[in-house]
């Protein structure tokens, strides 16, 4: 319920088109009772019947987290001016949610979840082994890709294997399920990179935004304000990056 009532708010602030004062509060008072109330179910045992509310509360919280972005203007936005360790968390939160698919299990026959099992393939569609095959030749230059590379040469070769699949339909037409595909792909190593603000990992999250946002509500709450301030950021401490700044002038 807390869950729910926290979703409702952010959604809100999503509608306004800007930051609600009020909303927010009542998002934050929410979503932290939700959370503590969330934190004691899972310290005991779980039942069968609660399998599916757990599963619902931590895809919701995930939403949630992905959407309480905490700016009025992207000059305020990672990466442009923001080091809370939080900039990141919605990324960080996938792991957890691996671990709860596995308590869950939402594809079990009984579950109200069940449906999910429909986007399955496109979450486990399996990514090449090396090479650069099916990435834009620009987009693969940047990377630094070559037919030789694999996932433990190169700290790209699976988020830009992954970003390529939505790259080959027209802008606006990706799934959520292939969204998350690209998401699910992410290390940790190209978390910490994108902590470093490294160029070319926020290049593909900036390519990632454009294509996703479009998918659901909340990855554009996100993206009306890290798309530009990625955007800004590239441009004001990366113009020396010819091949960067050219991708971005195509990109728009």
């Amino acid at each position: 319920m807390y869950s729910i009532l926290a979703l409702v708010s952010s959604h809100s602030r999503y509608l306004g088109g800007q930051h609600d004062k009020s909303d927010y509060i009542r998002e934050v008072q929410y979503s932290r009772r939700c959370a503590v109330l969330f934190r004691d179910w899972l310290s005991r045992p779980i039942l069968d019947k609660q399998k599916d509310a757990i599963w619902g509360t931590a895809v919701i919280l995930s939403i949630i987290t992905f959407a309480s972005i905490k700016v009025t203007s992207f000059k305020q936005a990672w990466p442009l001016v923001s080091e809370n360790p939080d900039d990141l968390q919605w990324l960080r939160l996938k792991a957890s949610d691996s671990a709860l698919w596995t308590i869950a299990d939402p594809t079990r026959p009984e579950s109200a979840f069940r449906g999910i099992s429909k986007v399955l393939p496109e979450l486990g569609q399996p990514l090449p082994e090396s090479g650069s095959a099916g990435v834009r030749s620009r987009l693969a230059s940047i990377c630094g890709l070559c037919m030789e590379s694999t996932a433990a040469s190169n700290p790209y070769f699976s988020f830009v294997h992954a970003l390529s699949g939505m790259m080959s339909i027209p802008i606006g037409s990706a799934t959520l399920g292939q969204a998350y595909m690209v998401i699910g792909a992410i290390t940790n190593h190209q978390i910490a990179l994108l902590e470093a603000r490294d160029p070319v990992a926020l290049l593909l999250l900036y390519l990632w935004y454009k294509r996703a946002r479009h998918t659901r509500w909340c990855i554009d709450l996100r993206a009306r304000y890290e798309v530009p301030a990625i955007r800004t950021y590239l441009q004001q401490f990366h113009m020396e990056n010819t091949e960067i700044q050219t991708y971005l002038s195509v990109e728009g």
